[in-house]
């Protein structure tokens, strides 16, 4: 049950790479290895290996495909290369592992945005395309890469946004600065945060402890000062006007929220539609919503009603039609109607998505194994 915000800083960073970054299954290559070996499958059957501190590609036959460098990005990237590093320069492979861009850069970036890559040389950062031709010039001290058309840069200390054409359209005056979602970034100035859209239009002024709009939904925006968030829309409109402890995130048109330590939900305008009285909330799944109060959990549909009595004394949300209860220690599995359709054995359930293909990973006398929906285990 969640009872506090995840801030979706780092959940964010992963999230961003992951959607850049392309990788496949392969096997790992069957051949003698070194004390620092690592190995990672990316496309085309190739894998990323460490070996005695050098990195290369090898195919599944464990042969090399490319040269030995000192340090290779995780993965493949939107454009299909990888960067690599030797000798304090990068450059990149194709997926061929043939250097396509030479070995000439003191730093490049690992996310592609509108086909365009950051890369900085002799300490300004300008950016390229997948051939290599320049087409934004080494003329800033930072840069970002490309969301929704626009990319952070600086220069003296100052961040602003420039387009796909090196046209700067949201100017260099903000001490910090986010990247586009949805149309708005979030932008800072002596310590306050605040949103602005594409044009640099100012839609939430700089005056919150900080600004959320990666996590909640989609337009969905939260703002927070003195340890109280507001609910916003990315044009800037106010929601709602309570100031909440907690808000959670979208899902299925329903936002979590916490006040006064209870929870309760609120559809994407804001209006509270499930009355804020629970112990705890988790997000609705497949219509309904695990709830909790007075110790014990039950779920609750889109209307608010109890369709699963409160009852348990943990909840989880459903996947694949099932969801994780525990009564007295030990964990087993329910369907909506409430049916224990696998009885309450397990030591633990695996993972905030349990069912996933068929399958759920569960913990049973200091084991860890996966069963199917019957509750049999599955080697």
């Amino acid at each position: 049950m969640r009872k506090s915000m995840l801030r979706p800083t780092l959940l964010t960073t992963v999230l961003l790479l992951a959607s850049n970054l392309a990788f496949a299954e392969c096997v790992e290559p069957n051949i003698s290895k070194s004390s620092d070996w690592f190995h990672s499958c990316i496309e085309n059957d190739l894998s990323r290996v460490r070996q005695n501190g050098k990195w290369s590609l090898l195919n599944n036959a464990g042969q090399a495909v490319s040269a030995k460098y000192d340090d290779m990005h995780s993965g493949y990237n939107k454009s299909g290369m990888i960067g690599v590093k030797l000798n304090g320069k990068w450059g990149f492979l194709n997926k061929y592992g043939k250097l396509v861009i030479p070995l000439k850069y003191d730093d490049v970036s690992e996310l592609v945005g509108s086909g365009l890559i950051s890369v900085e040389l002799n300490d300004k950062y300008g950016f390229i395309d997948k051939t290599g031709k320049v087409v934004i010039p080494f003329r800033y001290d930072s840069a970002g890469y490309f969301a929704e058309g626009f990319a952070s840069v600086s220069v003296n200390g100052k961040y602003g946004f420039i387009n796909t054409k090196g046209k700067m359209v949201v100017p260099l005056k903000y001490d910090s600065v986010g990247t586009f979602n949805n149309g708005v970034a979030s932008v800072d100035r002596n310590g306050k945060r605040g949103l602005v859209d594409k044009t640099g239009k100012v839609v939430i002024p700089l005056k919150y402890d900080d600004i959320l709009y990666h996590y909640t939904g989609k337009g969905i925006v939260n703002a927070e000062l003195n340890n109280k968030l507001i609910l916003f829309d990315n044009k800037g409109n106010k929601l709602n006007s309570t100031k909440f402890d907690d808000i959670g995130v979208l899902s299925e048109g329903l936002i979590d929220v916490t006040l006064n330590g209870k929870s309760g939900f609120v559809n994407k305008r804001g209006k509270v539609v499930i009355p804020i009285k629970y112990q705890g909330v988790d997000p609705f799944s497949e219509g309904l919503a695990p709830v909790a109060l007075n110790d014990k959990n039950g779920f609750i549909n889109k209307r608010g009603k109890i369709v699963i009595p409160l009852k348990y004394d943990e909840a989880f949300p459903f996947s694949e039609g099932l969801a994780p209860v525990a009564l007295n220690g030990k964990y087993g599995f329910i369907d909506k109607t409430g049916r224990m359709v696998i009885p309450p054995k397990f030591d633990r359930v695996e993972d905030r998505v349990h069912f996933v293909d068929g399958t759920c990973y569960v913990h049973l006398n200091g084991e860890g194994f996966y069963i199917d929906r019957q509750g049999n285990r599955v080697d």
